[in-house]
């Protein structure tokens, strides 16, 4: 057979099997796979636009080791710089404050993660601090404090969202601010233990630290809810000093992890609930082309190629 004859009957036999499985396959078969590949086509294109105009999937704020960060990096996302004292912020000083906030702004990342400091808000600072004292170290933290409520108000204004973690019996808790924002309907609060995620103290025991978290993204809330200890394993005391409270204070590689995953989670659900009303808005069909492939047409998608051409 002459290669042109080969590769005529090559041609004709695929454009055959492509009618038999069209025929053979029921329009509710078609039009589910159909939606499905579009969906997919879709979701890859948010995700693009996601990285390009928002370059930051979770920034830290006060924290001072950068496990969210590299947690996210690990997973393949944008993200943006921490901002400590150790990269040059201050949040007690106003001009600070106001950098990174237009730095926020500028940026809109998708998840913020804050986490103010806790020792002027710890009970443990009512029995051993001189009241004066304890008074001016909290005034001064307060700042802090409404800051991050502040931050967390502005990822909520541009629809975006937020996680933020204090100790369990943190007195900030109490301030007018963080009442105000956990009272809002759009933010959900969720109790854990960071022994569930292997947080550990000198003696190589765990760290039970019950912790608060405020989110406005439902992941958060709903993965949490149940991560608190089963007393199925040794603790020791979070407590003696800067040796037990430093590293107590900060994020495991798994707590990391697990806040990343949700934001992972809480993008998917939304964009699948924005490729649904968007569907609903629209109207779709199949086309049978000219060579005999069955092809979906998008109302919304058809004309923005028609524009395009």
């Amino acid at each position: 057979m002459k290669p042109g004859q080969k590769q005529l009957v090559t041609q004709a036999w695929e454009r055959h099997r492509r009618h038999q499985l069209a025929i053979s396959t029921t329009p509710a078969k078609v039009k589910e796979i159909m939606t499905s590949e579009h969906l997919c086509e879709m979701r890859r294109g948010l995700k693009d636009v996601f990285v390009a105009e928002i370059p930051m999937v979770c920034t830290e704020v006060y924290s001072d080791v950068e496990a969210v960060r590299r947690a996210a990096q690990q997973r393949g996302h944008t993200t943006g710089d921490t901002m400590t004292l150790n990269t040059g912020y201050n949040f007690l000083r106003r001009r600070d404050r106001q950098r990174a906030l237009q730095q926020v702004r500028a940026t809109r990342p998708w998840f913020l993660v804050l986490a103010f400091p806790c020792t002027a808000w710890s009970p443990l600072q009512s029995l051993n601090s001189n009241p004066e004292r304890l008074q001016a170290a909290r005034l001064r933290d307060e700042i802090l404090v409404r800051f991050a409520a502040q931050l967390a108000e502005e990822q909520l204004g541009g629809g975006r969202h937020f996680v933020l973690e204090n100790p369990l019996a943190s007195a900030a808790w109490k301030l007018p601010c963080m009442r105000r924002l956990a009272a809002r309907p759009d933010v959900g609060r969720v109790r854990t233990d960071m022994c569930c995620f292997n947080l550990r103290g000198p003696q190589g025991l765990r760290l039970r630290k019950p912790t608060l978290l405020l989110s406005s993204a439902q992941s958060v809330v709903s993965f949490f809810k149940n991560k608190v200890c089963t007393r199925k394993h040794s603790h020791e005391p979070t407590m003696g000093g800067t040796k037990v409270t430093g590293p107590a204070g900060h994020y495991t590689t798994s707590f990391a992890k697990a806040l990343v995953q949700c934001m992972e989670v809480q993008f998917d659900w939304e964009t699948q609930l924005l490729q649904a009303k968007r569907c609903a808005e629209t109207h779709d069909a199949y086309i049978m082309e000219d060579c005999g492939t069955l092809d979906y047409v998008n109302e919304t998608t058809h004309e923005a190629y028609a524009g395009a051409d």
